[in-house]
């Protein structure tokens, strides 16, 4: 692809963990490549270190912009359903969740994470259906398999309170 010194730059301090550089320099390439989705990638991980959550869901969205899907578009579905999930908004989290699940259907995150704000939803059928799909995929997964029985003697005790 085109060498971009900005993009380089911004990625190494980023790395390193110098976040104002990093913002300074990812800016910079974002701007000089309009469709420089990693930059903004890089530019939603700083914001979300450092909570300003409205820039870092801005920038995350313009990293998965289009059609195509990059090797940060399921971590990208992920942390957007995960800062949707934290402010409260559950069916915009349960929406990016599902968009992550599209993109990688053995990925165990975006089961988990359905299961959790279908949980929080007060929904735990569908809470419950996410967590058997997930052990569909990975059988002996010890966390999932907790998970499920956590979450069954939570509904048996719902159900017996009724």
């Amino acid at each position: 692809g085109r060498s971009n010194p900005s993009m380089n730059l911004g990625s190494a301090y980023f790395h390193k963990g110098e976040l104002e550089l990093a913002e300074n320099n990812l800016l910079e390439a974002a701007d000089f490549f309009s469709d420089n989705h990693l930059a903004y990638y890089y530019l939603g991980q700083i914001y979300q270190k450092q909570n300003k959550l409205d820039d870092a869901i801005v920038a995350y969205s313009e990293s998965v912009e289009g059609d195509v899907v990059y090797l940060w578009t399921f971590a990208v579905y992920i942390e957007l359903g995960s800062i949707h999930a934290n402010l409260g908004n559950l069916d915009e989290a349960i929406g990016l969740f599902k968009k992550a699940q599209a993109v990688d259907r053995v990925n165990l995150i975006s089961y988990k994470n359905l299961s959790l704000a279908y949980e929080l939803q007060g929904d735990l059928n569908l809470a419950i259906a996410e967590v058997e799909k997930g052990l569909r995929i990975h059988p002996e997964n010890e966390e999932f398999i907790k998970r499920l029985l956590d979450l069954d003697v939570k509904r048996m005790f719902s159900e017996s309170r009724r």
